[in-house]
């Protein structure tokens, strides 16, 4: 059988969750190893004023759920404020980006499908332990080996 096939259930238990701390915190609920590729679920803490450059997902759609603090969440030409228990579904292929607006921390859960993206997110957090004066320009690099592209 091959080994990315989905027959185990992805548990996560919040004491054994995986922190990751690179440009921002994120703790990861489900990896595409986990799923055999089918989804990958993470949690984003995101500071006042923080969010992610205007990027295309080219591989996965991505599923914004926020749990809470507000977030202005931009996809294509439009954009919207999401507080608490609001959900977006943006699709592959479209710009996207979103961004912390309020004074206090925002919660996300993230989900993309299929899963696969947060390996870029696992690397860059990795290379950064391996040289904390790793600048955020490492998520130019990694971009194209997991289909993604920064925009203007």
């Amino acid at each position: 059988m091959p080994d990315n096939v989905f027959r185990d259930a992805a548990i996560a238990l919040p004491a054994t969750l995986p922190m990751s701390v690179a440009f921002g915190r994120r703790r990861f609920h489900a990896t595409a190893a986990q799923t055999g590729g089918r989804v990958s679920v993470w949690e984003e803490f995101v500071a006042p004023g923080e969010g992610t450059p205007p990027h295309i997902h080219y591989r996965e759609d991505e599923t914004f759920h926020v749990l809470a603090g507000r977030v202005r969440i931009w996809c294509g030409e439009e954009s919207f404020e999401a507080g608490p228990g609001a959900t977006a579904v943006l699709p592959k292929g479209v710009r996207h980006y979103f961004r912390n607006e309020s004074a206090e921390e925002a919660r996300l859960l993230v989900v993309c499908t299929p899963g696969g993206f947060e390996g870029m997110l696992i690397d860059a957090a990795d290379r950064v332990a391996g040289d904390p004066s790793t600048g955020p320009d490492v998520f130019g690099e990694l971009a194209p080996r997991y289909g993604l592209e920064f925009v203007d």
